[in-house]
């Protein structure tokens, strides 16, 4: 299972590039988990764009679902090569049903504890605590688990999903001088929290502060935890195997 990440910036794009966006590869199908602003771009940076078979997105805010028109828009451009509809999946929204535009792109609703296949991965959808309804994803291939957070607050359902995966990829929004729990993100402290409880093989933060200094950021988060953590950067790639 190949993970790279397209996007890593915090609600809304900055110089640390797109919003926070992951694609996930296996078997030759690409899925994409969420698409907010700068995210068609950088898939055509990396020459990705004309081959994506499906789109996730946690919720409906806009740095995580706004270039889902863009996406669409290219299907039907070049449908003659991809003359399949691009599937977005999403909660029970009324903004979810603005992205079916048939035959180019088509919609599925889905919701928390819903499991899903989609391609060659098994995924079980999970409730993120945020001030609207939200999902995170656990996604399963070949024995492996690789877990998205989406956005969200320290959980007991995050830290129960993320259990002993083998790649958490998760939101740090905020230095841990910031309390993240109102608006609904994790700090720094709060990151390093959730890999001491959830024991993952490797961490990865994500949906980073568009202010500060990163460097900063992970040290707050290594002084807190054993775990192995690293900061997105756009375009990293981690190739999950079993001798990961």
């Amino acid at each position: 299972m190949n993970v790279k990440i397209i996007g890593c910036s915090g609600g809304t794009t900055s110089q640390y590039g797109a919003c926070a966006s992951v694609l996930v590869r296996a078997q030759g199908f690409s899925l994409l988990l969420d698409c907010g602003g700068g995210t068609s771009l950088k898939l055509d940076e990396f020459n990705i764009g004309d081959n994506l078979d499906a789109v996730m997105i946690s919720h409906f805010h806009f740095d995580h679902y706004s270039d889902a028109g863009i996406l669409m828009h290219k299907r039907l451009i070049d449908w003659k090569n991809h003359p399949q509809p691009l599937m977005l999946y999403g909660l029970d929204d009324a903004h979810l049903y603005e992205l079916r535009w048939l035959p180019f792109s088509n919609v599925t609703a889905i919701s928390a504890k819903e499991k899903l296949r989609i391609g060659p991965f098994e995924i079980d959808c999970f409730a993120t605590t945020h001030p609207i309804d939200a999902l995170g994803f656990a996604i399963h291939y070949d024995g492996l688990t690789m877990v998205y957070g989406g956005d969200g607050a320290l959980s007991d359902a995050l830290i129960q999903s993320a259990q002993g995966c083998d790649l958490l990829i998760c939101e740090c929004s905020l230095y841990a001088d910031v309390d993240g729990s109102k608006p609904g993100h994790m700090n720094a402290y709060d990151f390093a929290r959730l890999c001491e409880l959830a024991k993952p093989q490797k961490a990865i933060a994500t949906h980073l502060p568009i202010y500060g200094d990163h460097q900063r950021l992970l040290k707050q988060i290594r002084a807190k935890t054993t775990t192995d953590v690293a900061l997105a950067i756009q375009g990293m790639e981690i190739e999950i195997s079993c001798n990961y």
